[in-house]
């Protein structure tokens, strides 16, 4: 049997550490990588007054995703994983977007890193990972930061 994981990936040190040590745990498993974009509200309020930018925020953010679930791939093959990207701009909450596609893509676990955020840097930036793992229906495995 194939265990099919999420590995959720943002470009940063963390999570390609979190990809990393994943595959430590599920050598050889299919695994696609995602990476979410957001597009940030002061960007979409200046489209407000220029509404043709909005097509192309929306190709930049999904260009950018493209490209950062392609650099997630490469690591996720390096560590052993058979690994396909998904690259997406994000519509809703990062943490959001990320349950909704591991619930509509049947996958076994959700794989994401934690940058180890504590006190007023939490509260303030919040958390993707405690989000997801908060209003997942699917396992989520916290890879803690090495960095």
């Amino acid at each position: 049997m194939t265990t099919s994981l999420l590995l959720c990936y943002d470009g940063s040190p963390h999570a390609a550490s979190a990809i990393r040590d994943a595959a430590k745990l599920f050598p050889g498993a299919r695994a696609d990588v995602l990476a979410v974009v957001e597009i940030t509200v002061a960007l979409v309020a200046a489209a407000r007054y220029e509404p043709t930018l909005v097509p192309r925020i929306e190709d930049a953010a999904r260009s950018e995703g493209h490209q950062q679930a392609d650099e997630g791939v490469e690591i996720a093959r390096e560590a052993g994983f058979d690994a396909r990207p998904i690259g997406k701009p994000a519509t809703q909450p990062i943490w959001a977007e990320i349950v909704s596609v591991a619930e509509a893509g049947g996958y076994a676990v959700i794989v994401v890193g934690s940058r180890g955020r504590s006190g007023i840097a939490k509260a303030i930036l919040g958390s993707v990972s405690s989000a997801v793992v908060s209003h997942s229906q699917l396992p989520v495995l916290v890879m803690p930061s090495r960095e």
